[in-house]
């Protein structure tokens, strides 16, 4: 996977930072709205290479991540975005490599994953149909991801290779 470009949109503290150490990427821009968790970030993590922003992904100008050999990851955000916005973010990422990684809610949930679910911040924790309704039309590839036994989450990615994903799952 040839990226160069990566933009983490609700990135936190930049935890994916400590993944990246010896990845030679030549920018890292993280969109982040919670300002402690920017400043947090700014603390652990330096370089001409790496930008932190205090905006909502509603902020974000999606125009200007469209760079070739980039890929944008919304690992954890989507199920705090309403619908329609999910729709708008993803209707300008056509061209860039996306994964976007979240929890869902399914029959014969295991009781702690349900609990852990219900406790997350996340509004729009959905289930498998209403996230696949969703970003239909937009040439998402679905896979699931079962840790532990119990917690479920949905992985949708496009323009990037299905054995590329399931290597890693």
């Amino acid at each position: 996977l040839n990226i160069d470009h990566i933009i983490d949109i609700g990135g936190g503290d930049g935890v994916l930072l400590n993944y990246l150490k010896d990845y030679d990427f030549k920018s890292y821009t993280c969109f982040e709205p919670d300002e402690t968790l920017i400043a947090i970030a700014k603390k652990k993590f330096n370089g001409e290479k790496i930008k932190f922003i205090n905006k909502s992904v509603d902020y974000v100008n999606l125009d200007d991540l469209s760079k070739e050999n980039s890929i944008v990851l919304m690992l954890g955000v989507v199920h705090h975005i309403d619908n329609e916005m999910v729709k708008k973010i993803v209707s300008k990422l056509n061209k860039n490599k996306v994964i976007t990684y979240d929890p869902f809610f399914h029959k014969g949930i295991n009781p702690i994953s349900f609990l852990l679910k219900k406790m997350d911040k996340g509004k729009y924790i959905r289930n498998l149909k209403s996230y696949s309704e969703i970003l239909k039309g937009f040439n998402f590839t679905e896979r699931i991801n079962i840790y532990f036994r119990f917690y479920s989450s949905v992985i949708y990615f496009k323009n990037i290779d299905k054995e590329i994903i399931e290597k890693y799952l």
